[in-house]
């Protein structure tokens, strides 16, 4: 081997040290979180099939509907402050603010009001 073949297969061996160090751009992303909540009525009662909007800035990052028992889920949502708005025709309106940290779960309680 010459000395410029060995010079050029050391080198080579060396990045492929550190690239086999360095983690992957997969690995290197917060696990993601989960928003799970319930909508309910001024007085306290579940609301079934409200709508929930989950914005993060002025980006719609989801929607999803209440169930029978006033229930929404969000999962795989980023880490990052969120706003969370509800509504149901005739029942009212209602918005709160949620912070998701990586791998965690958020419990979001939001009241309607006319």
């Amino acid at each position: 081997m010459t000395k410029r073949n060995f010079l050029s297969f050391l080198i080579a061996a060396i990045v492929g040290v550190f690239m086999l160090a360095m983690p992957s751009t997969a690995s290197a992303q917060p696990a993601p979180g989960k928003i799970v909540g319930i909508v309910v009525d001024a007085d306290g009662s579940p609301v079934a099939e409200a709508h929930v909007v989950l914005t993060h800035g002025d980006r719609v990052v989801a929607r999803a509907m209440t169930d029978a028992d006033g229930k929404y889920v969000f999962e795989r949502v980023r880490p990052g402050r969120y706003l969370l708005q509800a509504g149901k025709r005739e029942v009212g309106r209602g918005r709160e603010r949620a912070a998701v940290r990586p791998g965690e779960t958020v419990r979001v309680r939001i009241m309607l009001k006319k």
